[in-house]
């Protein structure tokens, strides 16, 4: 079974053969002593004096047939099929966002009730004092919140994912840039008033989940 279950492009460890994709409908006429070596590819790399980096050598070896025919026949089917799964679930993205908005909504919103029922705002704009908790305790909660805030705009992973998916005119980067900038901007603003009025109604013992405070468990 492990000779029969093989990756596309992987070695053989005892001949050196590299594992190629092949079309189903003409399997019969494959010959699996005539796929390209190692070695054999290093020597007509080093023959035409090629960059191993560089793509468009790779396509101009013995191996450059099946690179096309694997990019043809799997790779760009998978990845429209993937593009056509994203943008049928566009209304995934609304709907999240409408959820997202609406817990900062309803948490902003008792976090000024609180307020206005306290009469007073709790805490202090250097946040819990040393002595409370010990000066490494302070740090280290410094560091989670800077990563909560990380956390926060991990779709800066997908990025350059979400602007491929972008129509042109205009172009990508500059509709990607707009977008970028009013996003961020105002989940920024979103964050940092749920931050106020969850901090200013109950001080230093503000809960780590706002809604949790105020006797909601989501």
């Amino acid at each position: 079974m492990n000779h029969l279950l093989k990756a596309p492009f992987c070695v053989h460890p005892k001949t050196g053969r590299i594992c190629v994709p092949i079309d189903p409908e003409h399997c019969d006429e494959f010959d699996p002593t005539t796929v390209p070596t190692v070695a054999q590819l290093l020597e007509e790399l080093n023959a035409a004096d090629m960059e191993v980096d560089s793509e468009t050598d790779w396509d101009r070896t013995s191996l450059g047939e099946s690179i096309r025919f694997f990019r043809s026949a799997f790779l760009q089917p998978l990845l429209k099929s993937c593009k056509n799964i994203v943008d049928q679930l566009w209304w995934l993205s609304i709907v999240a966002s409408v959820m997202s908005f609406t817990y900062s909504t309803i948490g902003l919103g008792l976090g000024v009730a609180q307020i206005t029922a306290n009469g007073k705002i709790g805490g202090s704009l250097t946040g819990i004092s040393i002595g409370t908790v010990t000066q490494t305790q302070k740090v280290w909660r410094s560091f989670q919140a800077l990563g909560d805030i990380a956390f926060a705009y991990s779709y800066s992973i997908i990025l350059i994912e979400i602007q491929d998916t972008l129509k042109s005119p205009p172009s990508e980067a500059k509709t990607m840039k707009k977008a970028t900038l009013v996003s961020v901007s105002v989940t920024t603003l979103f964050y940092m008033l749920c931050g106020a009025a969850g901090y200013a109604p109950f001080g230093h013992m503000a809960p780590g989940n706002l809604l949790t405070g105020f006797g909601f468990y989501i």
